[in-house]
């Protein structure tokens, strides 16, 4: 009786086994080594740049829109704006756009730095550390400009509030990117939509609320 169908000989059968063994061991020699508990997709944390580029992108967008409004504000309410300076005493309008455009430089300047491509994590905190510290006058100046009154008005404690949060949030961002634990990168969000928000306040007051 004939065996249905051909039969391979013993040593062909190993020659193809061999063969399929050694392509197998050679695809997985040569792809990337993978953590076991690591997921698919791009590796993000909070101590690395890699996958931030989009909100940086986003941010930097957002600041240099911004700043056009203010531009804008300035320069067709400037007479208003140094006419009610000048009847206040002191520089209030004058300084909300100041207290402005530092908040949106400081989105800015951290933004670009982030997107340097293989900048270490040293550079980068100690640099959001130096912003932090330059933000921290504007609260000193909302207190310098309201030392001369008997006490706060709702506004000016808005202003210092936010001010002093966005001092913080650099702080706590630069700090935690720096020790490599609390959080890191992921505190400039909140930094950015405090900063954003001082700013687009700001634009409001300049473009709207000197004309009332």
């Amino acid at each position: 009786m004939k065996p249905i169908g051909p039969v391979k000989s013993p040593a062909k059968a190993w020659q193809a086994g061999y063969r399929l063994a050694a392509s197998l061991a050679q695809e997985d020699y040569l792809a990337p080594a993978r953590d076991p508990g690591q997921r698919a997709g791009p590796n993000m944390t909070g101590y690395v740049t890699e996958g931030w580029s989009d909100l940086f992108l986003c941010a930097g967008g957002a600041t240099a829109a911004l700043s056009g409004l203010i531009f804008v504000g300035l320069s067709v309410n400037i007479r208003t704006v140094l006419e009610i300076d000048k009847r206040d005493g002191q520089n209030f309008l004058t300084g909300r756009a100041l207290e402005a455009f530092a908040a949106l430089l400081i989105v800015l300047v951290i933004s670009i730095v982030a997107l340097t491509p293989g900048i270490s994590r040293g550079v980068l905190a100690a640099f959001v550390l130096i912003n932090a510290v330059g933000s921290g006058t504007s609260p000193g100046r909302v207190l310098y400009v309201s030392c001369g009154r008997e006490a706060l008005s709702t506004v000016m404690l808005l202003r210092l509030s936010a001010a002093i949060a966005l001092t913080l949030t650099l702080l706590a961002a630069g700090i935690t990117l720096a020790v490599g634990h609390g959080g890191g990168l992921y505190w400039l969000p909140a930094a950015f939509v405090i900063a954003i928000t001082v700013a687009a306040v700001n634009a409001w007051v300049i473009l709207v609320e000197v004309l009332r």
